[in-house]
């Protein structure tokens, strides 16, 4: 009985969960439907819900997550770092500009992809080395051939 019992929930264990959630949703929405009524400033809500999430989720990233490990004086270090204030300097374009809509989006947007695509410039080099640290086909570059790439990168930036 109790083997059946488990895999029965096992079965729905999905149905249930969803089942739970929206409950717990239509719960939470009730309460801030009365918070609203009684005079709640929606900016403040969200303000606090952001935050509030943010340090529920701040344990999961710092613990769950793997950190990655940043060599600030490799140009490699450096493309990550700057790829991530170029990508963040974008999204604060976005968020923050006024005027026209739709120029602010579009520099922001252009602004976002050109720091991807540094970050990634950064991740790519960093896995060519990992890779030629470990045992791979004689067809992948040479560590003499990833120096002088990167010794190119910096003259021509």
């Amino acid at each position: 009985m109790a083997c059946t019992l488990k895999a029965i929930f096992e079965r729905y264990k999905p149905h249930v969960s969803l089942v739970i959630a929206h409950t717990c949703a239509a719960i939470v929405y009730f309460f801030i439907e009365a918070a609203f009524e009684q005079g709640l400033n929606p900016h403040i809500y969200v303000t606090y819900r952001f935050i509030l999430g943010g340090f529920f989720l701040i344990p999961f990233a710092y613990f769950i997550e793997r950190m990655e490990i940043v060599d600030v004086k490799s140009p490699r270090g450096i493309a990550k770092i700057l790829g991530t204030i170029i990508s963040l300097a974008g999204v604060m374009v976005i968020t923050l500009c006024k005027g026209p809509g739709l120029q602010s989006s579009i520099l922001g947007g252009v602004t976002v992809i050109i720091g991807l695509y540094v970050v990634l410039w950064g991740k790519e080099r960093d896995q060519i080395l990992s890779c030629t640290n470990t045992k791979v086909p004689p067809s992948s570059p040479s560590d003499d051939e990833i120096k002088a790439a990167d010794n190119l990168a910096q003259e021509v930036a």
